[in-house]
């Protein structure tokens, strides 16, 4: 049987990729080494985030003073059953995903794929079985790997990378987490609000430097306040595992710090290793990374790459659509190309991060005349409830027309409100938009509103 589409690797990209063929009604064949889902289903996105749901209930119960809940309550964690709800919730999405493919009548073949030739795959699967199958197109979506360094031994029960923490006795009382990225931010605030003690080693200068300085600024204080040690411009150089079973890192500077476990979330390098992409002379760059167009389709006819493979932005919610822009590519011949400009991005640290769009740097570079409007929380009525007192959402606008030029915020459910300003920005909308609308109240969307005023008042020096 010749497939019309072969998808290696079940994540967003793939699923994506894969159902939107399918819609075609083309013959689809799903192969996938592991667990369906892929790594953000499975050890990733999903069972991280439902953690962090718990260390964020859990820190907001430690600050029940202000509902009038007696502090005397208990908030002892039953590490049992925040295993188990991770487990339900992972294997929930599992069974999800796995329906979902198979309601669309696509085949799943579970196994390792090898490239014999740019239509040939061969499957091996866990008993070294193997199986030649044929294909029109094959489009690889086969993720990342955190990376190892050769200087550092993972046993996953005392230095852990980011696909294995999730497997930790969560009694730790200390931590050590080198890489303060996204993966590195967001864990450090999720062990530290379960009472660990962590301590974040940066090589770099400043967080998260892609995101908006003042943002930045702001995590950093939070994550202090929290309890987070941050150490920044140091660079490990080698950690062990001492007689006393605790894990000892040593820093290029001479300094070395004791703790109960490490966690290493410096890169991840494309999953490319079994493919045996010499085989149609398909190349990758020194991380793993396929280069492709703006339609995903590789130099090699026929072959298409998704996802984290491709390096940047690597996000769950860009890769599901790389995988519809490559079907539609693949079998329409047609497709919307995504602006990368107006994608949000959405950062799961406590307090959560979110933006879309410009940053006050890159109008700087453009040399486009902006202003800013701040809009903070504690200025909604949601938020007074809610009690988050140092949120903010941040607006950038053209000064001589008031075109929305980017979304910056900070605080409680950001996510989630930042797809107004997104809409806004997609269709050239001016922060008008704001200013004329009736927002729902008690909402913290009504920071828009505020936000807006305050950058209107500014233009007019008020």
């Amino acid at each position: 049987m010749i497939y019309d589409l072969c998808v290696i690797g079940s994540g967003p990209a793939g699923q994506n990729a894969a159902i939107s063929a399918a819609k075609e009604n083309l013959k689809v064949l799903v192969i996938e080494k592991s667990y369906i889902g892929g790594v953000c289903q499975n050890t990733g996105t999903i069972p991280s985030k439902t953690l962090r749901d718990t260390a964020f209930f859990m820190s907001d119960f430690k600050g029940r003073t202000k509902h009038g809940i007696s502090s005397s309550s208990t908030t002892n964690i039953d590490l049992e059953k925040v295993k188990s709800r991770l487990i339900s919730i992972v294997n929930n999405g599992q069974e999800f995903i796995h329906r979902n493919l198979e309601k669309n009548n696509i085949e799943i073949a579970k196994g390792t794929a090898e490239f014999i030739d740019k239509n040939t795959i061969v499957i091996t699967d866990k008993e070294d079985r193997k199986e030649t199958i044929e294909a029109k197109n094959i489009l690889i979506a086969t993720g990342t790997s955190p990376y190892h360094p050769d200087n550092i031994t993972f046993d996953n029960k005392y230095i852990f990378d980011s696909n294995s923490i999730l497997s930790l006795n969560f009694n730790a009382k200390r931590m050590i987490i080198v890489g303060a990225g996204v993966i590195g931010c967001e864990y450090a605030c999720i062990f530290a609000k379960l009472g660990i003690k962590v301590t974040l080693i940066e090589e770099r200068d400043r967080l998260l430097p892609f995101l908006d300085e003042e943002i930045s600024n702001s995590l950093e204080f939070s994550m202090r306040d929290s309890g987070i040690i941050i150490k920044m411009g140091e660079k490990i150089i080698d950690a062990e595992i001492t007689e006393k079973n605790v894990v000892k890192a040593t820093f290029e500077s001479n300094k070395t710090i004791v703790s109960d476990v490490l966690l290493y979330t410096v890169g991840r390098y494309g999953n490319i290793g079994k493919l045996k992409l010499e085989n149609i002379n398909l190349k990758t760059n020194d991380r793993g990374h396929i280069k492709v167009n703006e339609c995903m389709q590789t130099e090699i006819e026929g072959i298409y790459a998704v996802g984290d493979i491709i390096g940047t932005p690597s996000l769950a919610s860009t890769s599901a659509m790389q995988g519809r822009i490559a079907a539609s590519k693949m079998f329409k011949d047609s497709y919307k190309p995504m602006d990368l400009n107006k994608i949000t991005y959405g950062i799961y640290t406590i307090p959560e991060i979110s933006m879309v769009g410009e940053t006050e740097a890159s109008l700087s570079n453009k040399k486009i005349p902006y202003e800013v409007g701040i809009g903070h929380f504690r200025e909604t009525g949601r938020g007074q409830i809610i009690g988050d007192q140092h949120g903010i959402l941040k607006l950038l606008f053209h000064r001589e027309n008031l075109t929305l030029l980017g979304v910056h915020a900070i605080g409680d459910l950001v996510t989630e409100i930042i797809h107004i300003g997104q809409a806004i920005l997609k269709h050239e909308g001016t922060i008008d938009y704001f200013i004329d609308s009736v927002f729902n109240y008690p909402t913290l969307s009504e920071v828009y509103k505020i936000a807006a005023q305050n950058g209107l008042n500014r233009l007019n020096n008020i």
